[in-house]
């Protein structure tokens, strides 16, 4: 599914300088420690303009590489994969792919009896336009605030990430266009409340990653560029 969603979202240029996958593995490490997840959590960056994260089935987690670009530091990308990581938690992305196909569907894939690609490119692209419920964002939120608290990562970055997205919601921009396309993070006013209500304002924290470790993140796609000239 990872692979027939790619074209949709960029020319499928996985980004995977070595230092920028050993600071991103380096923040996963930190988010995750002591904290029980059914799956594995595999990250993987794709270059793309199109600022978002989303999770699939299996703990799949993508970070497309404007979102890079678009949150204010290291902290803020670490609250918004903590989201993506309390649907993981929770299976939110099965259950979605569950109501999309229905449960013969996933029956027939998790023991092969089924042809073709096209099916499952189908159901890929027709999730990434349903959103989650407002209970399963609401569940995700949840975890997230509690999974960046006991990592002492600052718990306000997912708010100020979505108050961001909202305030630039009519502007005819990049943003703009991955509501329209990706609009499994809806930015209501009601979640932000949420999430201001849930943060802990004078829990300890200590940066997710140094400056340079952020540096190395970011310019996670400099080698794909550097392979195409």
């Amino acid at each position: 599914m990872v692979r027939t969603l790619l074209p949709a979202l960029s020319d499928e240029k996985i980004c995977n300088s070595k230092a920028g996958e050993l600071a991103l593995e380096r923040l996963a490490r930190r988010l995750t420690k002591d904290i029980e997840l059914p799956f594995e959590p595999v990250f993987t960056v794709v270059e793309s303009q199109i600022p978002n994260a989303f999770a699939l089935p299996g703990g799949r987690i993508t970070i497309l590489s404007n979102t890079l670009e678009i949150v204010d530091g290291p902290d803020e990308l670490a609250a918004v994969l903590a989201h993506e990581l309390g649907h993981v938690k929770h299976r939110h992305s099965m259950q979605q792919l569950i109501n999309v196909a229905g449960t013969g569907f996933v029956f027939s894939m998790f023991i092969g009896d089924f042809t073709g690609g096209s099916i499952i490119a189908s159901l890929g692209e027709t999730m990434l336009d349903s959103s989650y419920s407002r209970d399963m964002e609401r569940e995700a939120d949840a975890f997230a605030i509690s999974m960046l608290e006991q990592a002492q990562v600052g718990s306000t970055g997912l708010a100020g990430f979505l108050k961001k997205i909202a305030s630039e919601h009519e502007a005819e921009n990049s943003l703009t266009k991955a509501l329209s396309f990706l609009s499994s993070h809806p930015p209501t006013r009601e979640r932000v409340d949420a999430l201001n209500t849930l943060a802990n304002q004078d829990a300890k924290t200590t940066p997710v990653l140094s400056e340079q470790h952020w540096k190395s993140l970011k310019s996670i796609c400099e080698k794909t560029r550097e392979l195409e000239v």
